[in-house]
């Protein structure tokens, strides 16, 4: 595999568009319209082929590295349906022909010491003397399967890649001084001093009169109405129904217990490091200082150009160390203690020195410890169909003609028909009890406050995002629309509800009478001594809520609308009333002071300002060149049947 050889051509803008660009044609540009099944290539892009032999190569080779880190637990094939990694894969392609057929047009090619500089920077083709060698070249391309033509071409074209790309990022860089500015202002704080005036606290609130509540019960008359009412029928079906009712065979537990017995008895797994030297002498020279008590990783780390996350190998079962490096490597290894090194070991790409950072003993299950889970898989796909086959009966009992009424259908297909009677549409009875107790229950009400009495009946997914949850069908039977309470009934709610304006009123004209207190140059602790309400003052406020801060947005924002001396008032979060604010004092954000936050701003505006050009340039791609997928050699090159075999 060349991710064993530790190098790569494509910078981190190319990772980047080709990501973007893979999901943009797999979201936008394949669509029904574009399929063709008459190109014997897997797919086109313009002019551009997408080679089947090197789609079907990349699928089962990113197939057995998922394979191996998954330490062997499941077969390439369960990988490649589980994953879908076929249609990843096929975007991946498609997005890399979009690219390469642009290039074509602005006829951009690496030359020949372009791509010999590119080789020399990884590690695993490079001899002891720096200079390349072509054995262990063509020693790499045989265990990935890759042609020397092949390789040769993906090295060239990533290198033109990377050149496109770069260039854009370069070319529209965000000025530093833009972003020192923008510093500027993000770290500016602020100090106010603050009065909170509650309209809980407000006294000497008047008893309302008779022509007080008749009032505001005229002006908010709608909100002094019962809640409207609906009684329906539904069906429901989902494979949770069916799972009680079903009997499993002994054959069929034992015959999953078999064809899943890589799940159920798992090889010891270990986790590996590896650090990779040109000779055995610096491989040994660093297993030396780390029995010395070297941290393996960090001093890995700091005498070859590998990164942690490199050095860091992942979990693997003997097995896949023998398919990934050879069976006496694999030897080594499994012989090692938990922390234990290997001695410099000669690999095709030099001398590597391998860790065991980590073991996962094996795991044996016998079939009585997997029964209930095997059983109860059994039963749920079983379910299924019987779900399926009461699906069957409901469009057999006249469904898509809308003509039967649901319990005539209930009767045909032997369904239950269920009844709920006089509810809200939040679940509610009119007495506010709830009625409701169930997610899928919540499903059906929202339908029913959808559709009229008399509509036609209609099969409605309960998740339209997988229709494997089941199905429903819903009449309504009774509406009952709102109705006006009369005064006299909810005279108690309108007592509570003008005290409660009243109140608010007066915290406002407080707050007015604060702010021109302040204003006149009256101390804090003068001003709530003669008219109430509570002062402190907010220190350090920044313009972006920091851990544990309790002040609400909209007094925040206050705050830095302000000018320095300016007195205003907001109302509070909770709408119990206003907090006055007063400006005291404004700090602009210092560069000197940061740097570092200054330069991650650029990186994240440039990175911004990366993805906004190639968004345009993918948009670009998506209309330029059009995009044709032969699925049905797609389908039937990584079909069950065609993996199995």
């Amino acid at each position: 595999m060349l991710l064993k050889l530790r190098g790569g051509l494509d910078s981190f803008f190319v990772t980047i568009l080709l990501g973007l660009l893979i999901g943009a044609f797999a979201i936008f540009g394949i669509g029904p319209s574009m399929l063709n099944s008459g190109n014997q290539s897997v797919a086109t892009v313009g002019d551009t082929n997408v080679s089947t032999q090197s789609y079907v190569r990349q699928v089962n080779s990113r197939a057995q590295q998922l394979q191996n880190q998954f330490g062997g637990q499941f077969t390439s094939a369960q990988i490649i349906n589980l994953m879908q990694l076929d249609q990843q894969i096929l975007n991946q392609m498609i997005a890399e022909a979009a690219i390469t057929e642009h290039l074509g047009s602005l006829s951009m090619r690496a030359g020949d010491q372009e791509i010999r500089s590119a080789l020399q920077e990884i590690d695993g083709f490079v001899l002891p003397d720096g200079t390349l060698s072509k054995d262990l070249i063509e020693q790499a391309l045989q265990r990935t399967g890759l042609s020397r033509v092949e390789f040769m071409t993906d090295v060239r074209q990533g290198i033109s890649r990377q050149q496109l790309f770069e260039s854009l990022a370069s070319e529209n860089a965000m000025p530093p001084k833009f972003a020192e500015a923008l510093y500027i202002w993000q770290a500016e704080r602020r100090r106010a001093t603050l009065i909170d005036i509650k309209a809980a606290d407000m006294i000497d609130i008047p008893t309302p009169t008779d022509e007080d509540l008749q009032t505001y019960y005229d002006e908010n008359i709608d909100a002094y109405k019962t809640a409207a009412l609906r009684t329906y029928n539904y069906i429901l079906v989902t494979p949770a129904q069916f799972v009680d009712g079903i009997e499993v065979e002994e054959k069929d537990v034992l015959e999953q217990f078999e064809a899943n017995n890589s799940l159920y008895n798992k090889p010891e797994q270990r986790v590996l490091q590896q650090v990779s030297f040109n000779d055995k002498a610096g491989a040994d020279a660093f297993l030396t200082a780390v029995n010395a008590g070297a941290d393996f990783v960090e001093a890995g780390a700091s005498v070859t150009d590998f990164t942690i996350e490199e050095i860091e190998l992942g979990t693997f079962a003997k097995e896949a160390v023998v398919t990934e490096y050879s069976e006496s490597t694999a030897n080594l290894i499994f012989a090692l203690e938990d922390g234990g090194s290997t001695e410099a070991v000669r690999g095709y790409s030099g001398w590597s020195v391998f860790r065991v950072a980590g073991i996962t003993p094996a795991e044996t299950k016998t079939l009585e410890d997997v029964r209930p889970e095997i059983e109860q898989a059994l039963k749920e796909y079983q379910a299924d169909g019987l779900m399926q086959d009461a699906i069957d009966k409901i469009y057999k009992a006249g469904i898509d003609d809308g003509s039967p009424t649901l319990a005539a259908v209930a009767e045909e297909t032997g369904l239950t028909l269920a009844t709920v009677s006089n509810v809200t549409s939040q679940g509610r009875s009119a007495s506010s009890e709830l009625k409701l107790t169930q997610q899928n229950e919540y499903v059906i009400l929202n339908r029913a406050y959808g559709i009229d009495i008399g509509d036609e009946l209609g099969v409605t997914d309960i998740d339209p995002r997988d229709r494997a949850k089941g199905l429903f069908l819903v009449e309504v039977t009774d509406i009952k629309d709102p109705e006006q309470r009369p005064l006299e009934d909810v005279k108690g709610d309108l007592t509570s509800a003008w005290t409660a304006v009243k109140r608010l009123e007066k915290a406002g004209e407080v707050a007015e009478l604060a702010r021109t207190r302040l204003a006149a140059g009256e101390k804090p602790e003068d001003v709530i001594a003669a008219i109430g309400g509570t002062s402190f003052v907010a220190k350090n406020v920044s313009r972006t809520a920091q851990a544990g801060s309790s002040l609400a947005l909209n007094i925040r924002d206050l705050i830095f609308d302000l000018p320095t001396g300016s007195i205003d008032f907001e109302r509070s979060a909770d709408g119990n009333g206003y907090i006055v604010v007063r400006v005291d004092d404004v700090t602009a954000g210092d560069p000197l002071k940061g740097v570092v936050a200054i330069e991650t701003l650029i990186t994240r505006l440039n990175g911004e300002l990366a993805n906004e050009i190639y968004a345009q340039y993918q948009a670009y791609l998506l209309a330029e060149y059009p995009v044709s997928i032969n699925r049905t050699l797609q389908q039937s090159l990584f079909s069950e049947q065609n993996q199995q075999q």
